[in-house]
């Protein structure tokens, strides 16, 4: 399982798919914090769709990448299909994992910049760790339903702008935690069932 993680992130940062969305990213968050939004949690809650969204591909193309046939290979070399899924989801965490710390920098610059509250906001940074966790299993749910059909591969010019619609639609989600305790809340339960649904479904 080990190898299959080290494997698929090598794989990944050898392709340079993930270029132009990180520097994205980077500009967007750049932006954001330049904004220096105020009150406190405003700037991790203007991060945090960000977050969702580059977490989320982040996901879709560690998941998309990997053919049916391929799949059927990989599982057996894994050593089982439950195995399989939860390096599969792993390896989409560990992705997101620069991304879910360049934001908790942008939106602590952003907040420490309009505050005069000293030291980590870690409530932020909790809320953001589920930000995280939540877009690489989108990401990955998405990576196995939209890349196959009736056991054909879809075609990338067909599923990547869907699978790039639906983050974008559900981006939002990242925003709740910061609406509440019962956003908290929301946002954990949401993030619970689709980290199940990520390492369960494939």
């Amino acid at each position: 399982m080990t190898t299959m993680i080290r494997q698929e992130l090598t794989s990944l940062f050898r392709s340079g798919q993930w270029v132009w969305p990180v520097i994205s990213y980077l500009i967007t968050l750049v932006v954001l914090t330049a904004l220096a939004i105020r009150p406190a949690h405003a700037a991790y809650g203007f991060v945090a769709p960000v977050l969702l969204i580059g977490s989320a591909w982040a996901g879709w193309l560690i998941t998309s990448r990997t053919q049916g046939p391929l799949w059927q290979i990989t599982m057996i070399a894994v050593g089982g299909r439950e195995r399989t899924l939860v390096a599969r989801w792993a390896c989409a965490l560990l992705a997101a994992a620069p991304l879910f710390v360049l934001a908790v920098i942008a939106a602590e610059i952003g907040r420490q910049s309009s505050s005069d509250a000293a030291g980590l906001w870690w409530g932020g940074i909790g809320l953001h760790l589920l930000v995280a966790v939540l877009g690489a299993g989108i990401g990955t749910l998405l990576g196995v339903q939209l890349t196959e059909r009736e056991g054909n591969p879809v075609p990338a010019g067909e599923s990547t702008p869907l699978a790039a619609l639906v983050i974008v639609l559900v981006c939002g989600v990242g925003a709740i935690g910061y609406a509440g305790a019962i956003g908290v809340l929301a946002l954990v339960l949401i993030t619970i069932a689709v980290s199940i649904a990520a390492v369960t479904t494939g």
